[in-house]
């Protein structure tokens, strides 16, 4: 398996480079780091994901990257509705991804059922997980796709196949 370098919080670190997919092909947005202009505030910022999606994407689907549990589901602030999911450890450090300003979804939150039972849906790679949409802060329809390594975000980039590379 090949391994990628990445700095976090300061410390490079050694991580192997898993097969995740595109969680969907279309044209890209934004891309991981700081851009000039935020499109809502219109002050320099820094984008923490890849945004791909146009306004003409609207309600297509969104795959899981990876498999592995979901962990959240729901609106969250700037991210509108969004989907992160747990898929495990590599090289002893967390990896999620998040799936942002979704239109719908197509997985639930962890929740204890009447007998106290943790209830987890459990996602395979490339199942379907929610809908493109443009809740939160976003100014068209896209999804906001972020990797989190031990719960921070680094370039979706270095661990998506560049063969599989949305083009338009």
């Amino acid at each position: 398996m090949t391994r990628i370098k990445i700095k976090l919080n300061g410390k490079e670190i050694i991580l192997d480079k898993w097969p995740f997919i595109w969680p969907f092909t279309g044209q890209l947005g934004d891309g991981f780091g700081p851009r000039a202009k935020h499109p809502i505030t219109g002050k320099p910022s820094f984008h923490y994901g890849l945004d791909i999606g146009s306004a003409k994407d609207f309600g297509k689907e969104i795959k899981a990257s990876g498999a592995g549990n979901v962990v959240r589901v729901g609106m969250e602030g700037g991210y509108g509705n969004n989907v992160v999911i747990y898929h495990g450890k590599n090289r002893g450090h967390t990896m999620h991804t998040r799936y942002a300003h979704l239109s719908n979804f197509g997985v639930f939150s962890p929740y204890r059922d009447k007998r106290g039972n943790l209830i987890i849906d459990r996602v395979k790679k490339g199942e379907v997980i929610g809908l493109i949409g443009s809740t939160g802060w976003s100014t068209e329809a896209h999804i906001h796709f972020e990797i989190m390594v031990d719960g921070t975000p680094v370039d979706p980039l270095l661990f998506l196949p560049m063969e599989g590379l949305p083009r338009e």
